[in-house]
């Protein structure tokens, strides 16, 4: 990491408090949980949106880890959540059904983008069926996102209103991007913090290669959940400086 940055990068953890509430809040909404997890087993014999062998343990797991993000201030008092390279709404979903326990930020929009309009397809569907409110679909190259892309209409109030700098934009995705190539490919404009779930290490290399001021944030999820599982995941908070 260029040496300029090393001060701004550091290591933290999340709480048994925060264990405890991951676990009560998946118990309280484990229907919809639940039913997401169904739904992305039987499309996913169609369309592939994760790994061809994942069964419903694999899947409720990919969700659980999903949920962590909910542990993030940014995370909580965003105005939009922008799920790039959703695939099957990972991260997203998850986060819009439990959205109503972690969120500071009222009536936060959760939009998933995939430039695969078949995928997106399905994750519509799925939202359809889960009956997720302020959940949008968008189509797009993320080379080619613009604040714009993110008015979903509230009303009377102005695209000019909606878009502004007022409204909080925070990227999440599970494992779709390196943090370089994201962060070269999303304009300030549209944001300036992501929240990825990723392997340690390769987001160290990653961020190595980042030419812009940054502060970083790691949390090391296995220590937290106690899982093999997530032997070297975390979830990284990278802030533009």
């Amino acid at each position: 990491m260029p040496a300029e940055f090393q001060n701004n990068v550091s290591r933290e953890t999340f709480s048994n408090e925060d264990l405890q509430w991951l676990q009560k809040i998946f118990n309280e909404k484990e229907k919809s949980l639940k039913q997401y997890a169904d739904l992305i087993l039987w499309w996913n014999k169609k369309l592939n949106l994760v790994s061809r062998d994942s069964g419903l343990d694999d899947i409720n797991r990919h969700i659980v880890h999903s949920l962590t993000l909910s542990l993030v201030p940014s995370v909580k008092t965003a105005d939009i959540l922008l799920d790039v390279g959703t695939g099957g709404g990972l991260p997203g979903v998850p986060l819009a059904i439990i959205r109503d326990h972690y969120t500071e930020s009222r009536g936060q929009h959760v939009i998933l983008c995939d430039k695969v309009e078949k995928k997106l397809w399905a994750v519509k569907q799925m939202v359809s069926k889960l009956n997720l409110l302020n959940v949008h679909c968008l189509s797009k190259d993320i080379n080619n996102l613009e604040r714009r892309d993110l008015d979903w209409g509230t009303g009377d109030v102005s695209r000019e209103t909606l878009v502004g700098e007022q409204q909080n934009v925070v990227v999440i995705s599970k494992h779709a991007f390196k943090f370089d190539d994201l962060m070269h490919s999303i304009s300030e404009k549209v944001t300036t913090e992501f929240v990825l779930l990723k392997g340690f290490s390769e987001a160290k290399e990653e961020l190595s290669r980042v030419e812009e001021p940054f502060t970083a944030e790691f949390y090391p999820l296995e220590e937290f959940f106690g899982d093999p599982f997530y032997a070297g995941k975390a979830v990284v908070h990278v802030k533009r400086a």
